[in-house]
């Protein structure tokens, strides 16, 4: 019974946050407004004939523009923890620090900072900084399209494995969006590619596909598809997900 309601956790919404996180999806969330500051508080506790489980997560989107509109400042944040009795299904939490700078209408640069923890694929931190720069490629009505080249040092620890690690990568990803005339549908996507500079080997992959429906003036449909390549996982070999979201969002 514990798994079962487990995995409708998940069709519901949940997600075991993966290694690499799409700070693009969070970032179109806020570009149309000054200020911005959402926080979801989520829980659940249930006790079925001495079966309990624990459902708990949070999540954190503030933005923030410059006054000549020229800097946005993004703050995000996710704490998510799901257990039965002393077994744990997901233990994550992360925090992520970006400032974005426009230069031409063509042209951003970008800096960041990244705070990471995942005791299911035993990582205990992963420190993330990093700058490079961020091209709007298009920019219509109906479709924006936008290249970023970063580069990122990356310091890693787990325990499970004795090990400390560090890189330098490339953070490059491509993202769009489309929403077709003054429907109600709009589509992202966004593919980022993280190499290693000195073992070109050592590369994370991530594709996220969503599409919006907007129903009503209130309500929204989503359907997500996220898939997840590291090819050298913390224990030394591969990882790949594939995750299926289907959602519905509640706006006033």
């Amino acid at each position: 019974m514990r798994y079962i309601v487990f995995l409708l956790f998940l069709l519901i919404g949940g997600s075991i946050q993966a290694q690499l996180v799409n700070i693009e999806a969070r970032r179109i969330q806020s570009d149309s407004n000054k200020v911005v500051f959402n926080l979801g508080l989520n829980g659940n506790y249930s006790n079925n004939d001495g079966t309990k489980l624990l459902l708990m997560s949070t999540n954190l989107l503030s933005s923030l523009k410059t006054k000549n509109l020229k800097g946005i400042f993004l703050l995000l944040g996710n704490f998510e923890l799901s257990k039965s009795g002393e077994q744990e299904f997901a233990n994550s939490w992360f925090g992520h620090f970006r400032y974005n700078h426009e230069f031409t209408p063509v042209v951003r640069g970008e800096m960041f900072v990244q705070l990471l923890n995942n005791s299911l694929l035993f990582i205990d931190l992963r420190n993330l900084v990093g700058m490079g720069p961020r091209f709007k490629l298009i920019h219509s009505k109906p479709f924006n399209l936008y290249l970023g080249t970063l580069y990122m040092h990356e310091w890693e620890r787990s325990s499970r494995y004795d090990s400390r690690t560090q890189a330098n990568r490339l953070s490059s990803y491509l993202s769009f969006t489309l929403k077709p005339g003054e429907g109600a549908l709009q589509v992202t996507n966004t593919s980022y590619y993280q190499p290693n500079l000195a073992y070109i080997a050592d590369y994370r992959f991530l594709d996220e596909l969503q599409f919006g429906l907007d129903v009503t003036k209130h309500v929204r449909l989503l359907y997500t598809m996220r898939y997840y390549f590291d090819s050298a996982a913390p224990d030394g070999g591969y990882q790949r997900t594939l995750n299926l979201t289907f959602g519905i969002n509640f706006k006033w």
